[in-house]
C-alpha cells in the first residue's frame, strides 16, 4: 500500500495480520549522545499514550514516558536508583541519564512511534 491514493481493504488488512498481531512487541534503539551509547524502547501502548497525554505538565509527561518505555538499560532498576539516589523517587532517574534536551526528543520519537503525528489528509484530486 505505498500508494497514499489507494483505498485499503479488509483483504489488505487480513494480509497483515501477523503484523497487528506482533505491533506491541516493537522496539527501537535510539542513540543518546550524553551515554554515548544507544538505549531501547518500547513501542508505547494506547493505556500509557492516554496517561501522557491526560497529563498536566508536559516536562513531568515527557519523564514519565521516558520512564516507562526505555526497556535498555532498565530505567526500573533498584540498584539504579540507590547507586543514583533516586529510591525516593524513581521518576528522577529520567532526569539523571539524560538531557533536558533528550528527554523531549525520546518522548517525541516513541509518540510518532505509537503513531502521532503521521497520518496525512489526502488530498482530493478534482476531474
Amino acid at each position: 500500500m505505498e500508494n497514499k491514493k489507494e483505498m485499503i481493504t479488509i483483504e489488505d488488512i487480513l494480509r497483515r495480520k501477523e503484523y497487528f498481531a506482533k505491533k506491541s512487541e516493537e522496539t527501537k534503539q535510539l542513540y543518546i549522545p550524553s551515554l554515548g551509547g544507544n538505549i531501547e524502547i518500547a513501542k508505547p501502548d494506547r493505556e500509557l499514550c492516554i496517561d501522557v497525554t491526560e497529563m498536566e505538565n508536559s516536562i513531568e509527561s515527557d519523564k514519565y514516558f521516558v520512564y516507562e518505555i526505555v526497556k535498555k538499560p532498565n530505567l526500573k532498576s533498584e540498584k539504579l536508583h540507590t547507586e543514583f539516589g533516586c529510591k525516593d523517587n524513581p521518576l528522577d532517574i529520567v532526569d539523571v541519564l539524560f538531557e533536558t534536551g533528550e528527554i523531549a526528543d525520546i518522548a517525541k520519537i516513541a509518540a510518532s512511534f505509537a503513531g502521532f503525528g503521521v497520518v496525512e489528509e489526502v488530498e482530493d484530486l478534482k476531474n
